[in-house]
């Protein structure tokens, strides 16, 4: 496996990388999300259908304390899910789950 700078994420520190069929979310150690490349279903979050070429702030995300981001493709469709950290789940949950674009 090689590794590939991104240089827009150089000042970020990444603690988990998602990579879809033709799209990347990351996360960063202070939550933030990022995410680029195809957009057609919504997938980045950014709340526009436009592909990005570079990694995007996901501004809907800012205040939330994100700690998980987990993508995957029910019925082919991309989608993107979050754990937030300190909120009330089920039991056994650990954090509570939000989906986008599924």
């Amino acid at each position: 496996m090689q590794f590939t700078k991104v240089p827009a994420l150089s000042n970020w520190m990444v603690v988990q990388v998602v990579c879809g069929r033709s799209h990347t979310v990351v996360l960063t150690a202070q939550s933030h999300v990022f995410s680029w490349g195809d957009n057609t279903s919504g997938q980045l979050g950014t709340g526009d259908t436009r592909d990005r070429m570079t990694p995007t702030l996901v501004d809907a995300l800012w205040a939330l304390p994100v700690v998980q981001v987990r993508g995957r493709a029910p019925r082919g469709r991309g989608c993107l899910s979050l754990r937030l950290a300190g909120a009330w789940a089920p039991p056994g949950g650990g954090g509570v789950s939000l989906a986008a674009a599924c």
